[in-house]
């Protein structure tokens, strides 16, 4: 997943609509500031990132994306949190699964529908485990996986553990009016808004494709040491005080999570060249291209940023940049206009 580009704030707020407009001006002056000091082609070499062919089915949105996107935009109508949930109710819930005590990211999964009773995750007894919980209620559910698990066969026969957060019941949602859309969204007529959100849901998956697939194809030479002691310290730091919140030691969290410190230590290791191959990555493309950030585009960038998803934080713009910072910004703004470009000249074929 992309760790620092905050694509859906970006692309269903409007800050940045890629293949359609940009964030920024198209400008020539840079800014006196860059988050890197070093010669990028010493460190990381790009595969192919100009007009990668893209099918046109890969990035259009299915009718249960668009459903679940008019879901969460019109939960206030939707929502009912007064009653235990039943066998046959649609819910929101949040679940992550552990096994052997280890959670998986690739098994956690926030704000998912899931219609009680139509197993639709084919596990025995999720479904079931969820009846008669309250929304806000958490619940630890001890299952096991069948042996004929098709959907993810690594896991037939397994023991799992999952914690689930019953979110709210959701309740069918009524017709959709101009009215309704221009009360609850951006949007003043039903069209505008069913045209607005298509067009989000496909630049995302659009961006998501694409980046996955640039990242898969460029290469790393060696990483950056101020930079990897920077976010390999960043993550210790980060579970420090976590574990301190608890009460506890880093050691003693960490074999609270089923791990070995070393098997920590590699963890951390993989995380760090992760986030950094995403920043070599946009550097090396923003230099290729010339894409640059000026002052203008900055401040501008700042504003909306502020704006579009962090006036809820912050009682200002200019609180935010100074907590935030003026590299993670810059990072942001600069991988936002990346992710523009590739967009851009991405072939949509039929």
């Amino acid at each position: 997943m992309i760790r620092r580009l905050c694509l859906l704030f970006a692309l269903f707020f409007g800050v940045f609509s890629c293949c359609s407009c940009s964030l920024f001006s198209w400008m020539e002056e840079p800014v006196d500031y860059l988050p890197y000091d070093y010669e990028l082609s010493e460190y990381v070499t790009l595969g192919e990132y100009k007009s990668l062919a893209v099918k046109k089915a890969d990035v259009t949105p299915s009718e249960t994306e668009l459903q679940e996107q008019r879901e969460a935009d019109f939960v206030a109508l939707t929502r009912l949190d007064d009653r235990p949930v039943e066998l046959g109710d649609r819910v929101n819930l949040n679940y992550t699964a552990i096994f052997e005590k280890q959670e998986y990211d690739d098994d956690t999964d926030s704000g998912f529908f899931l219609t009680l009773g139509e197993n639709a995750l084919g596990i025995p007894g999720f479904d079931e485990g969820l009846v008669g919980a309250t929304p806000g209620d958490e619940i630890a559910l001890d299952l096991v996986f069948p042996d004929d698990y098709d959907k993810e066969p690594k896991y037939a026969g397994k023991e799992v553990s999952f914690l689930v957060t019953v979110n709210y019941i959701s309740s069918e949602l009524p017709e959709l009016t101009d009215e309704i859309v221009g009360t609850f969204t951006v949007y003043k007529t039903v069209e505008e808004y069913e045209t607005g959100i298509f067009e989000a849901i496909r630049d995302v998956k659009l961006v998501e494709l694409l980046w996955e697939r640039v990242l898969d194809d460029a290469t790393v030479l060696q990483y950056p040491e101020k930079e990897y002691e920077n976010y390999y310290t960043e993550y210790l730091d980060g579970y420090t005080s976590l574990a301190e919140g608890y009460g506890m030691t880093l050691s003693e969290l960490v074999e609270e999570m089923g791990m070995t410190m070393d098997g920590f230590y590699e963890e951390a290791d993989g995380v760090t060249k992760t986030y950094l191959k995403e920043d070599l990555v946009v550097y090396a493309i923003a230099e290729a291209e010339n894409l640059t950030l000026t002052d203008e585009e900055y401040d501008k960038a700042v504003l909306d940023y502020f704006n579009a998803s962090a006036s809820a934080y912050y009682v200002s713009a200019e609180l935010m940049e100074q907590t935030l910072g003026r590299e993670i910004l810059t990072q942001q703004f600069l991988s936002e206009k990346v992710l523009d470009f590739l967009c851009e000249s991405a072939d949509i074929q039929e």
